[in-house]
């Protein structure tokens, strides 16, 4: 059964709180490692795709055609 809980009256008294660090600052270091943890993998992989791979294309090529219109000269490519 659960009890009401006067107003003033603390939730919990269990003695120190686990890590001694309010509640908002320890979910912004959960979010700020899974972030990190993310990013890391995302270059972990794209490294390894990279380095795995025997032919990459050259960025010269690449960016010579523009989507919908081929090979052209426009004047603000070079």
């Amino acid at each position: 059964m659960a009890q009401a809980v006067p107003a003033g009256q603390k939730w919990w008294s269990g003695g120190k709180s686990p890590f001694n660090v309010e509640y908002g600052k320890l979910m912004m270091w959960y979010f700020l490692m899974s972030d990190a943890f993310t990013f890391g993998a995302f270059l972990i992989s794209y490294g390894t795709i990279r380095f795995s791979s025997n032919g990459w294309p050259d960025p010269n090529e690449v960016f010579k055609a523009f989507p919908l219109m081929g090979e052209t000269n426009l004047p603000w490519y070079s």
